[in-house]
């Protein structure tokens, strides 16, 4: 899904600016959590298929704030940090929503 969202957000962050898109993404996410407590799949699968989008939507932009806003020498920094954690999500995230 990151790969589809950034072809549309992508222009969309450039355009009304990384900041809106991270605050949209983050409202997103909220709305979507209230859909999964209604139990019908295809409700479940809407919620699920908008926090991807929504999600994907804000990491990206964050790395587009990022390098909006820091010169080179923190900038590396910074992006690194925002990619190892949002790996350390990707490798923890099943093992830890499965022994819950």
């Amino acid at each position: 899904s990151s790969c589809a969202t950034l072809l549309f957000v992508g222009r969309y962050t450039d355009k009304v600016g990384a900041l809106k898109v991270i605050w949209v993404g983050l409202v997103v996410q909220s709305v979507t959590l209230l859909l999964t407590l209604v139990r019908t799949i295809p409700a479940q699968f809407a919620s699920r298929v908008a926090q991807g989008i929504a999600a994907s939507a804000a990491f990206n932009a964050c790395a587009a704030c990022i390098m909006e806003r820091y010169g080179e020498p923190q900038r590396t920094t910074y992006v690194g940090t925002v990619i190892g954690i949002g790996l350390l999500g990707l490798v923890w995230g099943g093992p830890v929503a499965g022994a819950a």
